[in-house]
This record gives C-alpha cells, structure tokens and sequence, in this order.
C-alpha cells in the first residue's frame, strides 16, 4: 500500500484542533479531529503513524499507510478510529479488539514482505461481521466472509482470535462441524484450555496462544500451550507457523498469564521508560526529536545485545559501569526510586490481573 500523507494545520499538534489535508493534492479530508493532546499521540500511534519533524513551519506532516476514515468525532466514544487496521489469519474468525489484531498484523505484513513464503493468501479464510473488516484482506487475495461455518469447513488450522466473552457463541456455533484433524489455535485472553475443549468436541485439538504488539515488526514474543490432544507435530507446525512473528515458546498453560504479565504488558513498561529517559535529556537541554530517537535505539540495541550475547541482564549492566563513572552515579539514582521492586510489582500486578479476567 503506498504511504498516505497528511498534514494537520495549526500551530502544533498539541493545540487538539485542526484541519487534516492530504499532502499530494491539498485536498481537505471530511476528518473532525478534536482531542485532548495526550489522546491525539495515542491515537497516532496506535494507527502506525509517525510525526514528519522536517516539516515546513505551522505543519505537522504523519505518514502512514492506513486508509483514513471520514467523519471522525473523538470526543464520541462509539465512533470509529479513523483508520482501518490489518487482520489477518491463517483461517480465523476475529473480532475488532487491539490486543488479538498484534498477530494477525504479523501475519499480514509478512505475506507481504514474504510473497513465496509458506502460507500463500490464497489458502488463507477470514471471516469478519462487517464488510469494512474485508477490503484489507482482498488486497492481499485473502478470500472473505461472514460466516464462520465456511472458515471452519473450508480450513485445516482455524485460529480463534475474539473477544473472550464471545468464545461461548462463536464455538456453540461451529462446535458441530469442529473434527480431531482440525487445529484449533485459541488468542483469546483468559479463556483456559479445558474451557476450550469443554466447548468442542472430545479429542478436539487445541492450542492457546498469547502473542505481543512488537509481532507487527516481526520482533515479537508469543508463548504458547498445547491441549490433551495436541502432539508435539502440532506445536512444531505452529512454530513454523509463525516464526516469522519473532520468538515463539512453549510452557505450561499457567506460564500464559505470567507471559502476560511481562511481555504482554511489559512492553509498555519499556515505553514508560523509554519516554522517561527521552524526557530527561529534554530536561539537560536536548531537542525532544533527537532525544526519543536516541532513547528508542538505546533500547533496541540493549535488547538485542542482551538477547544475542546470551549474558545474563546483571553481567551487561556491570560491563557498562567504571568506578565512579556516570553509570553508576546513574544506577544509583535509579536504586534510590525504586525501578527494580516497582517493575517487578508491575509484573506481578499484571499477572494477577490476568489471572482474575482468567476467573471471570
């Protein structure tokens, strides 16, 4: 899809009023955007855009390769965001949900970088409620539909990818024409293993999956659990599956939730963080721009080193510290807030949240 460009006029995005223009032919969009400055940058980045800072002045030029919508009314809860995200599953019914749509988007992206790859598009069913779900995938030459009983008869791996309190309705509805040579891959959040199989019928193969956000970039983390019946020829089918999504584990069903906790939510402690750091070189006098791009390759590059090096996180961090050095001036002021015991009590308190959706 090529690159769709927008500029916002006002005097910077934090004043929540503006126009929205496509660049290309200065053709003003029917978009309302009025939002609170903190809700605007949210909304950006959840659509996969990015703030062209080389912009003349009094402009604010995003990029991104989303369709924009028209009519768009933020201060409206029930409206639609104003652009239209990836789905896709290897054979799938879904529902509109951020967290489930971090794997389908991997998927998409990687048919697309990946034309030769071992999915084809034209083995791929998706099924979706609406038809504005659909023009994503026809461009990709995904066949589309409503119905559910289609995906499931026409399909060998159906991933199960709605809304947690919608398993009941869209399980008793093709529970029937569900067979044992069938995969049925379950991301829907705290939705257990005998939940699922109590749902299907006997000797029914089920896997449950949890994946991360960074699956869009082929970097993510998933974890997954097999069923009674689902054989290790099972599990290495879904790791092949979807090893271009990044890494891909297996553990007990209980390690879901904990998963959860520190990857599933984690990377949001990572952006915290990361928006702390940047904004403590704003702080000492450097340009906001440079700073979240200096902070985002500082992490990148920590991530890798640490997952390629196969060092342990306290033998790189002494590696960088000197005797009486920065670091360690750095660390200390670190120490004295509390990241360590607060991160951890981040996880935990997101595990227990899981655990409790889990129980609901």
């Amino acid at each position: 899809m090529p690159l769709k460009h927008l500029r916002f006029t006002g005097d910077d995005l934090s004043s929540g009023h503006f126009d929205v223009y496509e660049c290309l032919n200065s053709q003003k969009l029917d978009v309302k955007l009025s939002m609170k400055p903190v809700a605007c940058l949210q909304r950006l980045t959840d659509a996969e855009c990015h703030l062209n800072t080389t912009s003349p002045a009094n402009t604010n030029v995003i990029e991104t390769n989303h369709e924009t919508q028209p009519d768009y009314d933020s201060s409206n809860p029930s409206c639609e965001k104003t652009v239209k995200r990836r789905r896709v599953r290897h054979c799938a019914t879904f529902s509109d949900t951020a967290r489930r749509k971090q794997l389908c988007d991997a998927a998409a992206k990687y048919l697309q970088k990946n034309p030769q790859g071992k999915v084809q598009p034209n083995s791929v069913i998706v099924s979706a409620p609406s038809s504005k779900n659909h023009g994503f995938f026809l461009d990709f030459g995904i066949a589309t539909t409503h119905s559910n009983t289609t995906v499931v008869q026409s399909s060998h791996i159906i991933f199960l990818v709605v809304k947690p309190h919608l398993i009941s309705t869209v399980l008793n509805e093709v529970s029937s024409l569900i067979t044992s040579q069938q995969i049925i891959i379950s991301v829907a959040a705290g939705i257990t293993i005998a939940k699922l199989e109590e749902l299907l019928p006997p000797k029914s193969v089920v896997l449950r999956l949890m994946p991360n956000l960074p699956c869009v970039v082929q970097e993510g983390a998933l974890l997954f659990s097999r069923g009674t019946h689902a054989s290790e020829k099972e599990a290495e089918l879904l790791r092949s599956l979807l090893s271009s999504c990044g890494l891909v584990e297996e553990g007990p069903e209980s390690f879901i939730d904990i998963h959860t906790g520190l990857s599933g939510s984690g990377i949001a402690y990572v952006y915290m963080f990361a928006e702390a750091m940047a904004d403590g070189a704003v702080k000492m006098g450097m340009p906001s721009s440079l700073a979240n791009r200096i902070a985002a390759q500082t992490i990148l590059g920590a991530g890798k080193l640490l997952r390629d090096s196969g060092q342990h996180p306290a033998q790189l961090r002494a590696d960088v510290c000197t005797p009486g050095g920065t670091t360690i001036f750095g660390l200390h002021a670190l120490e004295r807030g509390g990241l360590r015991s607060t991160t951890m009590d981040a996880v935990e308190a997101a595990t227990e949240r899981a655990r409790e959706l889990g129980r609901k």
